[in-house]
């Protein structure tokens, strides 16, 4: 029984060390890249704060200090519209220990971004839920993408 917990010990000391050294390093990144920052302890993309966040913000945004103000933060984008460009800025990012993301708004940048998808590359594995229906031009990337869009181009230009 003993050697059972503390090797749950010592496995959630090295998964609570493992993510506080991912979370620095990305902070690291973030105060490295000059863009204004927020840091938030939970990964916003994932499907279990998509189900459970809702309810996790309620209670915390009933505790006292405002220990839980960074909640307004991580709201679903819908629900924010434009609240957290006005509080940051049309450029920022997001800071978590899993991962790091920039929120545009800027109309140049978004511009900039688009066009230059080789030094922007998608982020392909928040796309992967969509291939049950098979690729298509949103799971796609780079050679194949562009034939995928070439082949699609001509429909989409007779409907529009």
């Amino acid at each position: 029984m003993l050697l059972l917990a503390s090797s749950i010990a010592i496995g959630a000391m090295y998964c609570v060390s493992t993510t506080y050294r991912t979370y620095q390093r990305n902070k690291q990144a973030a105060i490295a890249s000059g863009l204004p920052y927020i840091c938030v302890p939970v990964n916003t993309w994932s499907p279990l704060w998509q189900v459970l966040g809702p309810i996790f913000a309620r209670i915390c945004d009933r505790l006292p200090f405002q220990l839980g103000s960074w909640v307004q933060d991580v709201r679903p984008a819908w629900t924010q519209k434009n609240d957290l460009h006005a509080k940051h800025g049309p450029v920022f990012m997001v800071i978590t220990p899993w991962s790091m993301g920039v929120h545009v708004t800027d109309p140049d940048a978004v511009i900039d971004i688009v066009t230059r998808r080789t030094d922007f590359p998608k982020p392909s594995h928040l796309y992967k839920i969509i291939d049950v229906y098979g690729k298509n031009v949103v799971t796609l990337y780079q050679d194949r993408w562009s034939r995928v869009a070439a082949i699609s181009q001509d429909y989409w230009t007779t409907i529009l």
